[in-house]
């Protein structure tokens, strides 16, 4: 369920910062190198919260649940599903 939730959060930042959410050309962004998966869960849950900052109304409810979230001892655990999920999307959408 944690890992679920924290692939949905790095689908969530990579839209919210693209200037084109619309396209998959916004989510290649994380495909190009430009944004690297942060290795610990605290520069992660930097990295949402960030993106959760173009949310609009949504903004702080989404700040909100990243921050209740405690992801420190799982995190190291996840990261190699969460790079394996980038790689399967950007060979999918992104070449």
């Amino acid at each position: 369920m944690k890992f679920t939730l924290l692939a949905a959060f790095f689908l969530l930042a990579v839209f919210v910062t693209s200037t084109d959410a619309a396209s998959t050309d916004g989510m290649c962004i994380m495909c190009s190198g430009l944004i690297q998966i942060p290795k610990n869960w605290k520069d992660a849950q930097e990295l949402l919260s960030y993106g959760c900052k173009s949310l609009g109304e949504a903004a702080d409810a989404c700040t909100g649940m990243i921050n209740a979230a405690d992801l420190t001892a799982s995190y190291p655990r996840m990261y190699i599903w969460i790079i394996r999920l980038r790689a399967i999307g950007c060979q999918k959408f992104c070449q």
